[in-house]
C-alpha cells in the first residue's frame, strides 16, 4: 500500500509502502523504503495481536541491513513511523523494540503516548546524530486535570510543553464507540468538556471504554508540535 502525505514527513519525495498481512487475529505491517532503482528495505513493522480482552502492539524498529540509509531517508522513516503509530488504537498496550530488541506489552495508563514520545526522541537523535537540519519537534504532554464535575461523561486534561502550559489548542475527547467532546485549552493549558453521545442512541456500551483526549498538532515553519493522545480516564 503506497502511503499517503503528511505534514509531519519532512521530505515527501521519499516513497515509503506498507506491506500488510493478517493472520487470524493477528496483523503486521511492516514499512518499506521503496527507492525506484533498488530493493525495497523493511525499516519497522508493527504487530498487533487481537483478543476478547484486550489488543497488544508491539511496534518495532528493525536494524538496517545492507548499505546505510540517507540521513533523509532515516529521518523520514522514524516520522512516518510516528504517522502510523498514532492512528492505532490509544487503548491499547503498547511496546516499543529498537535494535532487535524483544519487548512485551504493558498497560500502562498513555502508553500509547509514551511511545509516541519515543518515537519523537529517536528522531531527534538521528537529527544530531546524523547531522542533518530539521524543524524541531516538540511532544505536549497531557495529564488528566483536576475539578471533576462526578460524572462519567466529563473530561478535562491539562497540556503542556515543558513546564509551560499551552493555550489556545484544541483537544478533542472522545469514548468509543462515538461519544465526544471539543474544547479548547485556557491560560492555564486546561481543556474541559462534557461529552456528548453523538448517536443518540444512549451508547450503552460506553462502560467498555475510556476516555481519550486528542491533540491535532500544530506545524508551522519555526515549530511542530506533534500530534498526540492520553488516556483521561480507563473504563
Amino acid at each position: 500500500m503506497q502511503l499517503f502525505s503528511s505534514t509531519l514527513i519532512s521530505c515527501p519525495a521519499i516513497k515509503f509502502t506498507l506491506d500488510e498481512r493478517k493472520s487470524g487475529l493477528r496483523q503486521v505491517a511492516t514499512l518499506m523504503y521503496a527507492p525506484s532503482s533498488a530493493e525495497r528495505r523493511a525499516l519497522a513493522a508493527i504487530e498487533v495481536a487481537e483478543s476478547e480482552a484486550r489488543e497488544d502492539v508491539v511496534v518495532r524498529v528493525l536494524p538496517v541491513s545492507g548499505p546505510a540509509l540517507d540521513p533523509e531517508v532515516e529521518i523520514a522513516a522514524i516520522e512516518r513511523l510516528y504517522t502510523l503509530v498514532l492512528n492505532l488504537n490509544p487503548e491499547a498496550n503498547f511496546c516499543l523494540s529498537e535494535g532487535g530488541a524483544s519487548c512485551i506489552p504493558q498497560a500502562p495508563i498513555g502508553s500509547h503516548a509514551r511511545v509516541l514520545r519515543e518515537i519523537s526522541l529517536a528522531r531527534d537523535r538521528t537529527l544530531a546524530q546524523r547531522r542533518v537540519h530539521g524543524s524541531p519537534w516538540r511532544v505536549v504532554s497531557m495529564t488528566p486535570a483536576t475539578g471533576n464535575r462526578g460524572t462519567s461523561d466529563f473530561a478535562s486534561v491539562r497540556v503542556t510543553v515543558g513546564a509551560a502550559p499551552l493555550p489556545g489548542k484544541q483537544i478533542f475527547f472522545s469514548r468509543a464507540p462515538h461519544s465526544g467532546c471539543i474544547a479548547i485549552t485556557g491560560a492555564d493549558g486546561v481543556a474541559a468538556c462534557e461529552l456528548a453521545d453523538q448517536h443518540g442512541d444512549g451508547d450503552e456500551h460506553h462502560d467498555d471504554h475510556g476516555i481519550v483526549a486528542n491533540f491535532p498538532g500544530d506545524v508551522t515553519a519555526e515549530r511542530i508540535y506533534p500530534p498526540t493522545t492520553t488516556i483521561v480516564s480507563k473504563p
